[in-house]
């Protein structure tokens, strides 16, 4: 078993092995959307020659299939039924599964055989999954996420309604980024930043808030940056100006803690400090030790691990009785305005 993860290059020659293929997208929040979009540009940059599959009218002849990387692959977000089904037909002539965490699904990586090539992005996924199959050919592999260029992706940022052909998420998007949803995460945004005393620099808590929450951090004021949006991650004309707003949110800070593997893959994209707490199945600090030790700018913070002392105060900050209490009372008096002005 090689220690060592494999970079963009061996990935791409990996699916240049395949000849043309069909590439699947993993649907799911923003930060899918990450690694969907680096996918395209490694394979861009690669000139390899791919077709968007669509679960719902699979070919009929044989084909060869690429999942893209994420965490789809746990217990947490059903689906993986389905996806066991698509990626094991037997239309499928060679498979590639791009850098996954895969816990807790014991029957779905038994399913796997010769066909398939799994890239993992910890060692415990490589573990886990070498530990249940010995046909299927696991490999180590650095997060797709880390390789997005964001100077690719300004280059699809010029923000116009989208055709129609295009299809309702583009439209969704284009409303999203063009609406009053955007200013609310902006709001929110700004709300999850507070100013650390010690270094007046501005800090901010994205912290998710679903089953994956390995911490028992809690704070009304936190905001979840992964669950801005969340769609198919198919590209469309829209898809760029998303991943460039995503960018702007995570830019309002100067140091950013979070429990979102892709949101601190952002915010490092665009040069903070990033601090990493651990999701509950170790998916953060397992990228963490495989590809993200060398950067100067992230940094993982361990269960049980004392934080520094400008965190430690911008949470203080951020959760005082003083700080809810003004917010709860500057909200009330929004609501009185609005009703004086009859809205």
């Amino acid at each position: 078993m090689n220690d060592q993860p494999v970079d963009s290059e061996c990935l791409a020659e990996t699916l240049r092995d395949l000849g043309p293929f069909y590439f699947w997208q993993n649907d799911g929040n923003v930060g899918d959307y990450i690694i969907a979009e680096a996918t395209r540009q490694m394979c861009r940059r690669a000139g390899l020659v791919w077709l968007p599959y669509n679960p719902e009218n699979p070919p009929q002849g044989e084909y060869s299939l690429v999942y893209s990387g994420g965490g789809r692959f746990v217990p947490y977000w059903g689906g993986v039924e389905l996806r066991k089904e698509h990626l094991t037909r037997p239309q499928v002539r060679r498979c590639v599964i791009l850098p996954h965490s895969i816990n807790g699904v014991d029957d779905f990586v038994q399913a796997l055989d010769e066909r398939h090539t799994v890239f993992c992005r910890e060692r415990k996924t490589l573990a886990y999954c070498t530990g249940l199959n010995k046909k299927a050919q696991f490999v180590l592999a650095h997060d797709v996420g880390i390789f997005l260029q964001l100077d690719q992706v300004k280059s699809l940022t010029s923000l116009t309604p989208p055709m129609d052909e295009e299809g309702e998420e583009a439209r969704r998007i284009f409303e999203l980024l063009t609406g009053a949803a955007a200013s609310h995460a902006r709001f929110r945004v700004s709300r999850a930043i507070v100013q650390s005393p010690e270094t007046g620099r501005k800090v901010a808590f994205f912290l998710r808030e679903d089953g994956e929450k390995g911490n028992d951090l809690s704070a009304i004021w936190s905001y979840d940056l992964s669950g801005l949006w969340a769609g198919t991650c198919n590209e469309n004309s829209c898809s760029g100006p998303l991943l460039m707003f995503m960018a702007e949110l995570a830019s309002y800070a100067d140091v950013v803690v979070t429990d979102r593997l892709h949101v601190a893959i952002m915010a490092m994209h665009v040069g903070k400090e990033v601090y990493m707490l651990d999701n509950d199945y170790g998916k953060l600090s397992g990228v963490y030790d495989v590809s993200l030790t060398d950067r100067e700018n992230v940094h993982l913070l361990r269960p049980g691990e004392a934080w520094p002392v400008e965190l430690q105060r911008a949470w203080w900050r951020l959760t005082s009785p003083w700080r809810c209490g003004c917010y709860a009372a500057r909200a009330s008096a929004r609501r009185m305005l609005n009703r004086l002005r009859g809205k």
